[in-house]
């Protein structure tokens, strides 16, 4: 397959592993890698490093109406609650959303003192899709169909609900001002 092909031409190892929860698999991964010298990132980058970077990058100049985001981990979201004065409205793109508003928390807890206001601006919002579940709609930027496409396509059906201006944050880096 391409992936297979792609990992020997990056020289990677590949191991096998049985299927089971994320938890199991990472927690086998990582066993692994640490044996050979390796190093695992935490699942979905959910650090206070990654927290503070996505706050930094945030354009604290402009003034926005609103922010849609894409939402897995919680990660980047939390950043951004740190420095947004407007709502934030995170699409879930399909895990489970008890889970990813607890972690946004306490990603904001051990990052920032933060006001309790400051939560106030999070809009989580389920949608549709399962995780796995591909969007296949128009985007007029590169961005990832099983992720930021679902918050793309989420925001074009509810555009004129929002306030505006709006920044759609692609969680891959690039922030987009919709006007």
């Amino acid at each position: 397959t391409p992936l297979i092909e792609k990992a020997g031409e990056l020289k990677a190892s590949l191991h096998p592993m049985k299927a089971a929860m994320f938890s199991i698999i990472h927690a086998r991964a990582k066993k692994l890698l640490l044996r050979n010298g390796g190093y695992m990132l935490p699942p979905g980058l959910a650090s206070s490093e990654a927290v503070l970077a996505t706050a930094e990058q945030f354009p604290k100049k402009d003034r926005f109406g609103s922010i849609v985001v894409s939402c897995g981990s919680g990660t980047i979201t939390a950043g951004l609650l740190i420095e947004a004065e407007c709502p934030v409205i995170a699409v879930s793109c399909g895990m489970s959303v008890t889970a990813q508003l607890g972690r946004i928390k306490r990603l904001i807890d051990v990052t920032t003192p933060l006001s309790a206001w400051k939560i106030g601006n999070l809009e989580l919002i389920t949608t549709k899709y399962s995780y796995w579940d591909k969007e296949e709609s128009d985007c007029p930027f590169p961005c990832n169909e099983y992720y930021d496409r679902k918050a793309w396509s989420w925001l074009q059906d509810n555009y004129s609900r929002l306030p505006t201006p709006i920044l759609f944050w692609n969680v891959g880096g690039n922030c987009l001002p919709v006007h």
